[in-house]
């Protein structure tokens, strides 16, 4: 059966299968989208990508440990 023969079936029902059918699509519709909702989002996804095994240095401590290799470098 296709698209077309379904529609003007749908057509031709009483008001009240028309409504009961429109109720099985919705319901199937939802159960077709609802994983897609409560997937989690972006950001949930990515959490925790960029943690190091260490403790986090200050970032006076990054610019004082490049500081000192620049100048051993270019001493």
């Amino acid at each position: 059966m296709t698209y077309q023969d379904i529609a003007t079936q749908a057509r031709r029902l009483p008001l009240r299968q028309r409504l009961e059918l429109l109720e099985v699509l919705t319901s199937s519709l939802k159960d077709d989208l609802e994983p897609r909702l409560a997937s989690p989002s972006s950001l949930a996804l990515i959490h925790g990508i960029a943690k190091t095994d260490g403790e986090m240095t200050a970032d006076f401590e990054e610019k004082d440990d490049y500081t000192t290799y620049l100048l051993r470098k270019y001493s």
